[in-house]
This record gives C-alpha cells, sequence and structure tokens, in this order.
C-alpha cells in the first residue's frame, strides 16, 4: 500500500487462492502468525520452478533447491541430552524454519533475546524427559 495510491486493500483474491494446510482460511477465525507464514512461505517454495541438474551418467536430478528456505530460513538443531552418568543418551534432531518466536518482554537488546532463546531447557524433577531407551523418566 506504500506505494500504491489505495489506502485499502481487499485480499480477496488471495483468501480465496491460499489454502491453509490444504483447508481454505477461514478469514473469522484468528490464525497463529507463525503458523500461517510457514504455510505460505511452503506453499510459495513448492510453486518456484525446481532446477534439474545433470548428472554425469545422462541420469537427472529433480533435487528440489530450496529457495525460500536457503536465503530467508535457516536450521534449528536441537539436542536431548541426560544429566544422568549412570543414563547416557544423547538425540540430535534439525529442524527448518522461516522464523524463530524470541521473547522480548524485559529484554534491553536483540541479542539479549537471542541468548534468552538458546538457553538449555533443563527437565528435571516431575518434568523429567521420558526416555524410551531405558524405559524412565531421567533429567535431561
Amino acid at each position: 500500500l506504500q506505494e500504491s495510491e489505495k489506502s485499502y486493500l481487499i485480499p480477496k483474491g488471495f483468501v480465496s487462492a491460499f489454502k491453509f494446510y490444504g483447508k481454505p482460511v477461514n478469514v473469522k477465525v484468528q490464525q497463529d502468525t507463525h503458523e500461517f507464514y510457514n504455510a505460505l512461505c511452503d506453499q510459495i517454495e513448492q510453486l518456484i520452478p525446481k532446477p534439474r541438474k545433470e548428472k554425469k551418467e545422462g541420469a537427472v536430478d529433480d533435487q528440489s533447491h530450496k529457495f525460500l528456505k536457503s536465503t530467508m530460513g535457516g536450521t534449528l538443531f536441537n539436542e536431548t541430552r541426560s544429566l544422568e552418568p549412570e543414563y547416557p543418551y544423547l538425540v540430535e534432531r534439525d529442524e527448518a524454519f522461516y522464523t524463530i518466536g524470541l521473547d522480548i518482554k524485559n529484554k534491553k537488546t536483540l541479542q539479549e533475546a537471542l541468548d534468552f532463546y538458546i538457553k538449555p531447557d533443563v527437565l528435571e524433577g516431575e518434568n523429567k524427559y521420558q526416555c524410551e531407551q531405558y524405559d524412565r523418566k531421567v533429567s535431561a
């Protein structure tokens, strides 16, 4: 709207074309902004033509190049590690993202919010981690 002569926009075409996880958007229901943005980016990603590379043997490699994920997103690496030496356990997983939710309340800088975001969560007491490997709850 900044570059437009209009003072408002009716997104009727967008709303009818956009599918939120395969279903039409219900404009009367408030959506989570992170979920909405992720769904939007996923759909845009699917519409971007995928480059095709020739392999040495002449076979075509149709691995999709994730343009939005590589330019606007990233990967979070999560680790769950036992804090109990008698029950050694470590599992790592990665998760693609377009956005991260930062807690900015009572934070003076973006760096402070980012530092808080990567601060480990300790699961102990009644909140221990259910470790299937040992079939018991462990501090993690």
